[in-house]
């Protein structure tokens, strides 16, 4: 998978230094540039965490928010940030393709994730460092001590290797198609199901190992500011029982470094329990706040320059 942009910086490097050996400095610095410019250059974001983020939010109700040309336009998806989603352990898929995003590529073909309202703010834009990619792997009812655990934690769960593949793949794939990927940031939404277990307290030492180890996994692919990691907290719905507890985990290991972000979902009022009906569901954000929690990741890359 490395081969590519190992044999493209081999390239570059040989032709600045026959510039230097051959040419004045000025054509040395032309020529590195222009080769720079004509890499193909991709932004790459990864979305992972759990049901929250694979999408349980219904696409019929977003007529009860959103005007209906926004409503179709959500429908009929965004062709200029693609996805390669991985939903629900597998039961819905892009068949590892980039797909423009759109509605419809959450838990079923009926749901949604934030991957919409993401797209939405970023497409469109015209963007430094070329157009943005997004690479989604979610499962529900999972946990980061067990689900997610990372290798320095003492532990590999599967959500963790099935991320890593489906990044590593995703990678591939661009690379295959003459593209030079750069993975931007980390998008995450989880911590729910930690929050109604016994490890709820060593959240933030869990949350460390899988930063850190997900930054070692991918660093061949980081730009030069680095790998962002952008944590959404958890809802304060009586579902889970130590929220408080895993947000301000959350927001410790955020401030911890720079390129660690908290968006706090409870502090933007995201909603949960009025669809399907008020009080039918505790566990998930309602349709618009889904919509909602995708522009709030969109405005962490773009605020932290991560994406630009």
């Amino acid at each position: 998978m490395k081969t590519r942009k190992h044999a493209i910086l081999g390239i570059l490097l040989l032709l600045v230094t026959a510039c230097s050996n051959n040419s004045p400095a000025t054509t040395s610095t032309e020529s590195s540039e222009s080769m720079g410019n004509n890499l193909n250059k991709v932004q790459v974001v990864v979305l992972a965490g759990q049901s929250n983020m694979e999408g349980q939010s219904w696409i019929r109700f977003l007529s009860k928010h959103f005007a209906e040309d926004v409503v179709q336009q959500y429908i009929n998806g965004f062709d200029g940030v693609l996805i390669n989603y991985d939903s629900n352990r597998h039961s819905n898929h892009s068949g590892g393709e980039f797909v423009k995003t759109k509605v419809g590529q959450g838990t079923t073909s009926e749901q949604f994730g934030p991957e919409v309202g993401l797209a939405e703010q970023l497409s469109g834009l015209t963007l430094d460092d070329g157009p943005v990619y997004l690479v989604k792997y979610a499962v529900g009812a999972t946990s980061l001590y067990n689900n997610w655990a990372s290798p320095s934690s003492g532990r590999t769960g599967d959500c963790y290797a099935g991320l890593v593949s489906h990044v590593n793949a995703s990678i591939a794939k661009l690379e295959n198609l003459d593209l030079y990927p750069e993975i931007k940031a980390i998008c995450f939404m989880q911590g729910e199901d930690d929050s109604n277990s016994s490890q709820a307290e060593n959240y933030g030492a869990n949350l460390r190992h899988f930063i850190s180890d997900l930054r070692s996994e991918f660093g061949y692919y980081a730009s030069s500011k680095g790998i962002g990691f952008i944590d959404a907290g958890i809802s304060n719905s009586s579902a889970w029982a130590q929220y408080q507890t895993i947000n301000a985990q959350k927001q410790e290991v955020a401030n911890e470094d720079e390129n660690n972000v908290y968006v706090d979902t409870i502090a933007n009022k995201l909603e949960f329990m009025n669809e399907p009906t008020i009080g039918g569901d505790i566990y998930h954000f309602d349709s618009a706040s889904e919509i909602k929690l995708g522009h709030l990741f969109a405005s962490a890359l773009l605020d932290s320059d991560f994406v630009r």
